[in-house]
C-alpha cells in the first residue's frame, strides 16, 4: 500500500536542508540559467545545486522555438532529477495565451474568433484612448 500524501509530504520534508527547502519556494527566469541565449551548464550546476520549485518562461523570455524550450525544459528537469540531492523537478512555466495574443497583436493571427465584438458605451467613453495600448487584439480603433 503507498503512504498518504501527507505521510510522503511529510517524510520528504524531513529530509530536507533549509536550503534545499527555501530553493522551493524560489524560482529562475530562464535567462538566469543562460550565456548568449543557450542554457549555460555552469550556471544551472550552481544556481540549481539546492533545486528549484519553479523555472519560468523558457520561450517567453528567450528567443527558443517550442520544441527547443521543450528540449530546454527537459534537459533542466534531467539535471534536476539526477543532480539534486533528492530529485526533486520543477514546475516549469511559461505563458503561451499570452504569446499567441502578443503575436496576433503583431500581425501573426494564432488564434482563432471567439466571436466577441468590442462595443463601446458612447454614453461612458470620452475618447480620451487610455484603453487603446490595453485591448491585446487591437480589436479598437480611433478615428479623429
Amino acid at each position: 500500500m503507498t503512504p498518504s500524501i501527507e505521510k510522503r509530504t511529510k517524510h520528504l520534508l524531513s529530509q530536507m536542508s533549509l536550503d534545499e527547502k527555501l530553493a522551493q519556494i524560489g524560482s529562475y527566469w530562464v535567462y538566469d540559467l543562460q550565456t548568449n541565449g543557450e542554457l549555460d551548464p555552469q550556471k544551472i550546476a550552481e544556481k540549481l545545486k539546492n533545486g528549484i520549485g519553479q523555472i519560468t518562461r523558457l520561450a517567453g523570455a528567450s528567443s527558443l522555438d517550442p520544441v527547443s524550450a521543450a528540449r530546454a525544459a527537459n534537459r533542466l528537469q534531467k539535471h534536476l532529477v539526477e543532480n539534486s540531492r533528492l530529485g526533486i523537478p520543477a514546475l516549469i512555466h511559461d505563458e503561451c495565451c499570452c504569446g499567441a495574443m502578443q503575436a496576433h497583436k503583431n500581425g501573426s493571427p494564432m488564434l482563432a474568433s471567439s466571436g466577441y465584438v468590442t462595443r463601446v458605451d458612447a454614453d461612458l467613453c470620452i475618447g480620451c484612448e487610455e484603453c487603446h495600448p490595453f485591448c491585446q487584439f487591437n480589436a479598437m480603433t480611433f478615428a479623429d
